[in-house]
């Protein structure tokens, strides 16, 4: 779905920082250090020479300070992998940052991250449950796209909802990753987040692609399996290169040029729908076979982004682009998280929720009108 597509391709743009301010810096470098000797951790990490101070003088901690504060239960501690080392990491990340509120400095990220509350063993724990939400928002239209596609099965239409079905089979595969990634980042869930962030926009690109052109048609069935093979092997081609040598430039480049793609594509059928459905407005508007598909979807519509019009069924790809355009800004224009919960990028994933809800009904809807169309072509 276009909507997933797009929210983890900007999180490809952002990228991942490497190093930060924090993590570079005397105080939290000292700070692990201190904790990794009293707690004698059994993995310390050796950190390079810190190149910043934050706070003067530097606070020295006691083994009594990292024995009573910002520890962890023994269930999540076991269940999310938290060891003694990566737990000094956390509780000096917390440690720093409150120095710094309390000395009037900026809240600075560590390791490209900000310095989140951990919750339950979650450092993240609003992006996770967004992203839970949107794993459900796709995993609720399986039902109905699965009934479409059992409907259809004896025509055409039928490698159509094939596709849709393999779009939300990979985006409920994304959205899973993507929780576990915020769940606890670590380099093999960070590697999953990306490759399924990856396949989501190959993925989306592939059914504008074949709803653009109408490749879903029998008579285009051996273009279309060309189209998919080439399709499959640049997405495998990608993923070893990046298993070799991991570039996120190139990584960016590539997901840009589906993306975009894709985006552009969605917007010419939308344009294209709105024409076809403006050419004999008088006869789809009172359509028995639309009605029960736009009334669902000015439903949705009117409980979600308060539009309730049914003239903009035709354009609905192009306003849902929108809402998640507004979404997007959130993340560009970062900041420091609220009560150390919430950021940008969690809010991102909470505006990403409610596009999903509509976009299948839209894509059902989109279906019947073409089949109408072609019905009322015959007779014309």
């Amino acid at each position: 779905m276009y909507i997933c597509q797009v929210s983890i391709l900007l999180y490809s743009l952002v990228g991942v920082a490497l190093a930060s301010i924090g993590d570079q810096s005397e105080d939290f470098v000292s700070c692990v250090e201190d904790c990794n000797s009293y707690l004698k951790c059994s993995n310390p990490r050796s950190y390079p020479a810190p190149k910043y101070q934050m706070v003067t003088p530097i606070v020295k901690y006691t083994p009594q300070d990292f024995l009573e504060y910002h520890q962890i239960g023994y269930i999540p501690k076991i269940l999310f992998d938290w060891d003694c080392s990566s737990n000094c990491n956390y509780q000096c990340t917390q440690f720093t940052t409150q120095n710094n509120m309390v000395n009037e400095k900026p809240v600075v990220q560590y390791f490209g991250k900000w310095p989140f509350i951990r919750i339950f063993g979650i450092t993240e724990i609003f992006s996770v449950v967004f992203s839970l939400f949107n794993l459900y928002s796709n995993w609720i239209n399986l039902p109905k796209i699965h009934s479409e596609y059992e409907k259809h099965i004896n025509n055409e239409f039928k490698n159509m909802y094939l596709q849709y079905l393999i779009l939300l089979y990979v985006s409920i595969t994304g959205w899973i990753f993507s929780t576990l990634f915020h769940i606890r980042d670590s380099p093999l869930t960070e590697t999953l987040d990306y490759y399924g962030a990856i396949a989501i926009i190959v993925c989306n690109f592939n059914t504008i692609t074949i709803r653009y052109f109408e490749l879903y048609k029998a008579k285009y069935n051996k273009i279309r399996y060309i189209f998919q093979f080439i399709l499959f092997s640049i997405y495998i081609l990608h993923l070893i290169k990046l298993q070799n040598h991991w570039d996120y430039d190139y990584n960016i480049k590539f997901n840009l040029v589906f993306g975009v793609g894709a985006l552009i594509l969605w917007c010419l059928h939308s344009y294209n729908v709105n024409i076809l459905y403006g050419k004999n407005n008088h006869i789809y508007n009172n359509s028995i076979q639309l009605l029960p598909y736009e009334t669902k979807i000015m439903s949705k519509l009117d409980k979600t982004i308060y539009l309730s019009n049914v003239k903009l069924i035709p354009i609905l790809p192009i306003i849902l682009n929108a809402v998640l355009i507004f979404g997007m800004s959130l993340e560009l224009i970062d900041f420091v998280p609220i009560y150390l919960l919430i950021d940008a990028h969690s809010l991102w994933h909470f505006v990403t929720i409610f596009p999903t809800l509509i976009w299948y009904d839209w894509n059902i809807w989109d279906i019947e009108l073409k089949k109408l169309s072609s019905d009322v072509n015959k007779f014309n």
